[in-house]
């Protein structure tokens, strides 16, 4: 495995990789800071779409057969996810300047992970940062599914 979180007490976790190691200590103000990024994102959505003369309902795809009316919200949940996406980077790279000096895409880079591990390593860096126990993709290895 390319990294490692180990838990060092009950508010810290070790991030170790190379021959490197960065203590991560559970901070209520981290934690509170990315649960607050969804809400922001979705306000600087909707500030967005304002300047743009749109609201959430012109993102709507509204389609009528017979007398039924069917609404397609595939449109407002794409651009939702897309800015937590970019709200939940902004609060990492802050978390992980102040624990490795580095953004999180610099940290990806160091450790050297490739596209399929990135989304692994955002979920035991999640925890890690939440101070919940790390399982990793090593502890639960893919099962290769045979035909029938």
């Amino acid at each position: 495995m390319k990294y490692s979180f180990t838990k060092i007490d009950q508010d810290t976790t070790e991030l170790k990789y190379k021959d490197k190691s960065f203590p991560i200590k559970r901070d209520i103000d981290l934690q509170k800071r990315i649960q607050e990024a969804i809400p922001k994102a979705r306000v600087l959505m909707n500030v967005e779409l304002a300047k743009m003369g749109l609201t959430k309902k012109d993102l709507v795809i509204e389609r009528h057969e017979g007398n039924k009316t069917y609404y397609d919200n595939s449109n407002i949940m794409d651009a939702e996810e897309q800015y937590q996406a970019i709200a939940t980077m902004e609060v990492f790279d802050e978390i992980l300047k102040k624990y490795t000096n580095m953004t999180l895409n610099e940290l990806i880079q160091d450790i050297d992970l490739n596209s399929n591990e990135v989304g692994v390593f955002g979920t035991d860096l999640t925890n890690a940062i939440m101070g919940r126990e790390v399982i990793s993709s090593e502890i639960f290895p893919s099962v290769k599914i045979e035909e029938v």
